[in-house]
C-alpha cells in the first residue's frame, strides 16, 4: 500500500500531464479525422490504409507537442536523444497501430458503424495504451521523478521510525552504551540531521538546460557545493588559483572537462581539479547529474 504522502503527490505530478496528454491527444485525433477522410473519400483509398497512414503521421505531430509540452520536465533537447526518443515513440505506438486497426474493423465490419465514428472510439482505446507506454518509457519522467523526490524521504521516514519504536532506556547493557544510542536517537524539529546531502538533493529538480546548486558545508577552510545539471545543462570552464577543487560524482554521468581535455564520468567517481588549472562540465545525458564540488582551502 502507498503511503498518503506519496499517494498525494503522484496524485499531483500525473493529473497536469494526463491533462495535457488528453489534449494533445484530442489535437492529433482531430487531425487524424480530417486526414483519414481526406484518403477514403478524396484519395479513394481503403479505410484501413489510410487509418495506417494517417496514424502514422499523427505519430511525429504527437511526440512534437508531448515533448515541448506534455513531458517537457524530461524534453529531449540534444539531436541524439531527440531522435532516440523518437525511434521510441514510434515502437511505442507502432505497437499500438493494430490494436487500432483492429478495434476500427471490428467496429466498421462487424457492428456497422461509420468510419470516422469508429476510428474516433479506436483512437480513445488504444490512447490509454499509448499514454501508459509512453510515460514510463519514451520520456520516463514519472520514474526518474517520483525516485529522486521520495527515496531519501522515505528511507529517512522509516528509520526514524524504527528509532522510536524502540524503549532504548530499559534495554540491558552497559549504562554507557545506552546513553550513546540515546543522544543518536533522531528527534523531532529538536536535532538537525548530521547528513547535509540528501535532504538537499531531493529538493533539487533542475529543468532540462538549467543548473541547480545548494551548499552542503561552509567553513572557514572548506566549501562543499551540490550541483544538479539537466539534461543539456553545463557548468563553464573556471578556475581557482589558491584553492584545489575535488568533484564527487553521485548521480548518473557527467562530461568533465580540464585543461582542454574531456572525460565521462559516472557515479561514483571523483575528480581532482588543482589549483590554477581550468575545468568544468556537462550533462549529455537525459537524466539529472549529481555531484559536488569541494573547495579545499576556502580562499
Amino acid at each position: 500500500m502507498i503511503p498518503a504522502r506519496f499517494q498525494d503527490l503522484i496524485d499531483r505530478l500525473v493529473a497536469p500531464r494526463l491533462q495535457r496528454f488528453f489534449l494533445v491527444g484530442t489535437l492529433a485525433a482531430s487531425v487524424q479525422q480530417v486526414l483519414l477522410w481526406a484518403f477514403v473519400d478524396v484519395v479513394n483509398l481503403e479505410y484501413r490504409i489510410g487509418a495506417a497512414i494517417a496514424i502514422e503521421i499523427t505519430i511525429v505531430l504527437s511526440y512534437l507537442l508531448n515533448n515541448a509540452w506534455t513531458f517537457r520536465a524530461s524534453q529531449h533537447t540534444t539531436r541524439a536523444t531527440y531522435l532516440v526518443g523518437l525511434v521510441k515513440t514510434n515502437l511505442v505506438r507502432g505497437t499500438s497501430i493494430p490494436i487500432q486497426l483492429g478495434i476500427l474493423t471490428v467496429f466498421v465490419e462487424w457492428l456497422g458503424v461509420f468510419y470516422l465514428v469508429a476510428n474516433g472510439g479506436a483512437i480513445f482505446i488504444s490512447g490509454l495504451y499509448r499514454y501508459a507506454l509512453d510515460s514510463r518509457w519514451t520520456w520516463n519522467w514519472l520514474r526518474r521523478y517520483l525516485f529522486r523526490r521520495a527515496r531519501w524521504h522515505l528511507h529517512r521516514d522509516l528509520i526514524r521510525e524504527f528509532w522510536y519504536q524502540v524503549p532504548w532506556s530499559v534495554l540491558p547493557g552497559p549504562v554507557a552504551e545506552r546513553r550513546l544510542l540515546l543522544r543518536m536517537r533522531p528527534q523531532h524539529n529538536s536535532q538537525m540531521s548530521l547528513d547535509t546531502y540528501h535532504d538537499a538533493a531531493s529538493e533539487l529538480d533542475p529543468a532540462p538546460g538549467e543548473t541547480a546548486t545548494a551548499e552542503l558545508v561552509v567553513a572557514d577552510d572548506v566549501l562543499v557545493k551540490l550541483f544538479a545539471l539537466g539534461s543539456g545543462a553545463a557548468l563553464d570552464p573556471h578556475e581557482h588559483d589558491d584553492s584545489t577543487n575535488i568533484f564527487h560524482v553521485l548521480e548518473g554521468e557527467v562530461t568533465v572537462v580540464r585543461d582542454g581535455e574531456e572525460a565521462h564520468i559516472a557515479a561514483p567517481g571523483v575528480i581532482r581539479h588543482d589549483r590554477g588549472v581550468s575545468h568544468g562540465a556537462r550533462n549529455e545525458t537525459d537524466e539529472t547529474v549529481l555531484f559536488t564540488a569541494s573547495l579545499c582551502p576556502l580562499r
